[in-house]
């Protein structure tokens, strides 16, 4: 007993002790009046009297302080008896242990912005988060579908929390419970052997001292790190692995973490304010561009969207993807040619045909080069192994319903989907870096091809298939954007 109390001790005095000694540290010390009594020998008086006298101030932060320091500190402010002082200063600890206090404070996170859709939560109801709000621990944070939320957790660093975040106090210091949905964590550097873990319904990530992204959705832990090391744990078997800045992590039911290089970065989605002319009935704009930007999160991207007629050419650089979304002809292709997204080193996803040109993907001639039909297509799958084909094989019924688009690609695009009987009109194809392309993406009057700078995603999504963004467009759209990012290296 005595053996190991004293190891408690020590390693808790050193700062080294787990959360766990630390509890079993204080479990004895509240009911074993011999360990209190081995505490007074234990504690060189002398040498304590003799550190505090030469500092000019002991901070006290109760989450941290030692044993040592504590009692040391009254010491050298009483200049009296020190058995009195070290009794009044061990009732101190005791009550602060029976009453929760010592090992954390009772308010987890303060809140620094929030948009619209942030709440409070308890069970007692919930109010609108507003900047300066403390949150205690049975309170939880909230976020909407188009909301988000800045928070700071003490001990942890910054928390951005994105659509559909629900983060909690974890009943344990040091740990959160994210729900569901997004956060982005800016962490500060961490104790060694004393990290802070982040827990979804499917794994465990413990916090190093990063820049890292957390989601959890639909069964599904992702993981983008930008900066550190982040072990990540997964729940249904406990396998682990350590995921370090440049690499991505997901963690599905009962399997291990898979890891892989990708990109760092923040997303663009380039939006239209201007409707398309094209009677397309049920489908709108605006729920189109939730779709991309919620699955975005989900596969742990923060997103920024911006509309063509703001889009700047500084707005495409450090970002990890750009994706070209829905335009009308005439509003969006002056745009990709003002930002030279052509020449630009970054990978795009271009679901709008009428882009195509303008990124060298194809050439831009309408109706020769790239078109659309109507009416509903079986596709089929040319090339079902590659990681674009999300797994689908054979001719797929569902995908295009009613609006059709394809383009013809290079012969060095690799052409994943096409229409049936026309190889050349590709419904889903894609550049590798270095690949040729149709012609020089600078400027839209050359012949003569050039080389993709960055990897390049050709996929039309047709609005009356998208719906809620399940089935096989969710799942195209999520293997276009991870392949696109992705250098399939295991580090």
């Amino acid at each position: 007993m005595m053996d190991r109390f004293n190891t408690l001790l020590q390693r808790y005095s050193d700062g080294e002790a787990t959360p766990e000694e630390v509890a079993e540290l204080q479990r004895t010390m509240r009911t074993n009046a011999k360990v209190r009594a081995a505490f007074l020998d234990f504690v060189n008086l002398d040498e304590s009297l003799a550190a505090v006298a030469s500092a000019k101030e002991v901070a006290l932060e109760p989450r941290r302080v030692s044993f040592v320091t504590w009692i040391s500190w009254l010491l050298a402010k009483s200049r009296k008896d020190w058995r009195p002082i070290l009794a009044m200063s061990l009732g101190i600890i005791l009550l602060g242990l029976a009453t929760n206090h010592w090992s954390e404070g009772r308010t987890w996170a303060t809140i620094v912005s929030s948009q619209s859709g942030v709440v409070i939560g308890a069970t007692s109801g919930n109010r609108p988060a507003t900047g300066g709000e403390r949150l205690g621990r049975n309170e939880w944070i909230e976020v909407s579908r188009d909301g988000m939320a800045e928070a700071r957790v003490p001990g942890l660093g910054v928390v951005l929390l994105g659509p559909e975040a629900r983060l909690n106090w974890g009943g344990k210091a040091r740990r959160l419970n994210l729900a569901r949905g997004f956060i982005e964590i800016l962490a500060e550097k961490q104790r060694p052997g004393y990290p802070w873990l982040i827990r979804t319904e499917e794994a465990e990530a413990s916090v190093l001292g990063t820049k890292f992204s957390l989601a959890s959705a639909n069964g599904r832990t992702a993981m983008r790190v930008e900066e550190g090391l982040v072990h990540l744990t997964a729940l249904e078997n406990g396998q682990a692995e350590d995921v370090a800045g440049g690499n991505r992590a997901f963690v599905t039911g009962d399997q291990a973490p898979t890891v892989s290089r990708t990109r760092a970065g923040s997303v663009l989605l380039l939006t239209s304010r201007h409707p398309d002319g094209t009677n397309w009935n049920r489908f709108n704009q605006l729920i189109g561009d939730k779709f991309l930007s919620s699955r975005l999160w989900q596969l742990g991207f923060r997103v920024e969207t911006k509309h063509y007629d703001t889009v700047l050419p500084e707005d495409i650089r450090d970002r990890a993807l750009i994706i070209v979304s829905l335009f009308a002809y005439g509003v969006g292709e002056p745009a990709l040619e003002r930002i030279q997204l052509g020449t630009a080193a970054v990978p795009v996803l271009c679901l709008e045909p009428a882009g195509y040109s303008v990124l060298g993907m194809t050439g831009g001639v309408m109706g020769v080069d790239h078109g659309f039909r109507n009416g509903a297509s079986p596709v089929d799958i040319l090339n079902p192994y590659h990681p674009l084909a999300a797994g689908l094989r054979g001719t797929s019924t569902t995908w295009l319903q009613e609006v059709i688009s394809w383009g013809v690609p290079s012969a060095s695009a690799t052409v994943v989907a096409h229409l049936p009987g026309r190889p050349d009109q590709a419904v889903l194809f894609a550049y590798e870096v270095g690949a040729k392309l149709v012609r020089p993406s600078a400027g839209p009057t050359e012949t003569q091809p050039t080389l993709a700078p960055s990897r390049r995603v050709g996929l039309f999504l047709d609005p009356y298939a998208i719906h809620d963004g399940e089935g096989e467009i969710g799942r195209l759209f999520e293997a276009a954007v991870d392949w696109s990012v992705t250098t399939n290296t295991k580090p």
